[in-house]
């Protein structure tokens, strides 16, 4: 059997099965039980790739996953290509009819719906009234600063699977940018269906949430594999992902109305912004081409010297 299909059937089976099994003892996407499978979850892409490697190529694990840090101007776009992304569909957001902004602790509360009871609700709002300064600020700030690396951390689990592990298997393939970006996209947005239907991200619309998954991923592939190829370190894909997730409920605290098909970075409205940074990155690649495309080759001929 292949060795990307053996690793997909242990990342699919080692990720739904810590899924199914916590739902199975009660314990829903939500709250602290997500936060707990959300930790598991999220390195075992990285750490089923770092068990392959180790065992395929040892000696050469670094390499042939992209875990090495490198100086370029890469990486101001990495840090801040998501927050800029949450921000513009934010924006767009509010050009839509009964869309409002309204930097209010309510709006969050009302987002989250029946996640929490009335005392605590009340409790949380009093909370974030207290703060020093409007929430939605303190989100940004912390999501470029210490909660975009804690984050990080957790993303680069991912990573180290998607952008490192079947990023290079895509090259060795023979595989374009394009093409390798889209189908590991497909790939990583499907894995997530088991918490998708539990109502993450679309608490409204689940079982459309799973496409829409596939397609935002889809969608944020090419950027993350632009960074990790540019900068030469999968660490970059990780911090993106990461500022991506710490920065994410930015519009859900500031713009109140619609649902989650119209707010938000995986809205529909969302998708609009990564399709057109996407165009813009078509003239940006194709002047890198000769990089992107021999990254790869490079960490190898790297290894032999």
């Amino acid at each position: 059997m292949h060795r990307v299909t053996r690793y997909l059937i242990v990342v699919c089976a080692l990720s739904w099965g810590l899924i199914g099994g916590g739902y199975a003892l009660g314990m829903k996407w939500a709250g602290a039980d997500m936060v707990t499978l959300g930790m598991v979850l999220m390195w075992i892409p990285g750490a089923v790739a770092l068990v392959v490697e180790r065992r395929d190529a040892p000696g050469r694990v670094r390499d042939r996953l992209g875990l090495r840090f490198g100086k370029s101007r890469w990486w101001l776009m990495a840090w801040l290509i998501a927050p800029a992304m949450t921000l513009a569909s934010m924006a767009l957001s509010l050009m839509l009819p009964e869309h409002i902004w309204l930097p209010d602790p309510s709006v969050l509360m009302d987002r989250l719906g029946g996640a929490m009871d009335p005392e605590t609700r009340q409790a949380s709002i009093e909370q974030i009234e207290n703060l020093p300064i409007p929430l939605i600020w303190l989100q940004l700030i912390s999501g470029l600063t210490t909660g975009g690396l804690m984050t990080a951390f957790f993303a680069l689990g991912e990573e180290i699977g998607w952008r490192g592990f079947l990023d290079r298997e895509a090259d060795e393939q023979g595989w374009g940018f394009w093409k390798a970006s889209f189908v590991i996209g497909a790939i990583w947005g499907f894995w997530h269906w088991p918490v998708i239907v539990q109502g993450h991200n679309w608490p409204q619309h689940p079982y459309l949430g799973v496409l829409l998954m596939v397609v935002f991923c889809m969608g944020v592939g090419p950027i993350f594999t632009f960074v990790t190829r540019m900068t030469g370190s999968v660490f970059a894909a990780g911090l993106a992902h990461g500022t991506l997730n710490a920065t994410a409920a930015m519009p859900l605290m500031s713009v109140s109305g619609g649902n989650d098909l119209t707010v938000g970075i995986t809205s529909f409205v969302g998708l609009a912004v990564i399709v057109a940074v996407n165009l813009a990155m078509i003239p940006l690649v194709k002047k890198h081409q000769a990089r992107l495309d021999g990254f790869w080759s490079e960490q190898e001929r790297g290894q032999e010297e």
